[in-house]
């Protein structure tokens, strides 16, 4: 990858200086959206009765979570195309909110700072998932709760969801300590996959800025995206084709 850095931090700065492209506008864009979660989060899944949460109010934060969600528009900022259908993602939020030890431990997972009990707390969520069944919460490619991740937390998380999609990048730009994706345990994968990629980039990008959002974004850009993911069409992405 050593023969690479230049250009993708050639690539990565003409990404964000481009007209199309404000850095400081979308991070302060998904401080706010961060919050509109967390606030659902907090009064409506944690808290209030389990009669007190309705579609259209799910359905706003879908939209958030989803490029795909009920009401989007190409414009709308969302986290990805999670290829979660609608009436999933309300089932979702409805088993999250009725079940107390399932929120509660997601509460968890979404505040756990050190990587060895964050680790433990998703997989402890995906061995509790096994018996509760709720549709597309702990896939094998960890699309939901990479989601839910970012959007609680989007300084420390990429907007990657797919686990088969860092896998691709991990191994495409040779990054190094990302997991054993056939070995390793959910939790491993997603935290691991995702620190792996941040150090990746950190490491390339040097004394430019960026977050973990303009990473992604970047990363679903062209040329960019050829280098890692040849087969697919440049549609997992909330926000595409900056320049």
């Amino acid at each position: 990858m050593e023969n690479q850095i230049p250009e993708i931090k050639s690539l990565y700065e003409k990404f964000i200086k481009s007209e199309k492209y404000q850095l400081d506008k979308e991070k302060s864009e998904w401080e706010g959206l961060s919050i509109e979660f967390k606030n659902f989060w907090e009064n409506k899944i944690l808290n209030g009765s389990k009669d007190d949460l309705d579609n259209k109010e799910i359905d706003k934060i879908v939209g958030i979570l989803d490029s795909k969600g009920k009401g989007n528009n190409p414009n709308s900022p969302s986290v990805a195309n999670t290829m979660i259908r609608q009436s999933t993602w309300r089932e979702m939020f409805q088993g999250i909110k009725s079940n107390d030890d399932l929120k509660l431990l997601l509460d968890s997972i979404f505040k756990e700072q050190n990587e060895i009990r964050l680790i433990k707390l998703i997989d402890d969520l995906y061995e509790k998932n096994k018996n509760i069944k709720i549709e597309s919460l702990t896939n094998k490619n960890g699309v939901a709760i990479n989601d839910f991740l970012f959007i609680y937390d989007p300084n420390h998380y990429i907007s990657v969801v797919s686990l088969e999609k860092r896998k691709k990048i991990i191994e495409s730009f040779g990054f190094k300590n990302g997991p054993d994706f056939d070995k390793d345990s959910f939790g491993e994968k997603i935290v691991a996959s995702n620190k792996a990629i941040l150090e990746g980039f950190k490491e390339i990008l040097g004394d430019l800025e960026f977050t973990p959002r303009s990473i992604s974004d970047f990363l679903y850009s062209e040329p960019i995206k050829s280098k890692w993911d040849q087969n697919t069409e440049n549609k997992q992405h909330g926000k595409k084709k900056f320049f």
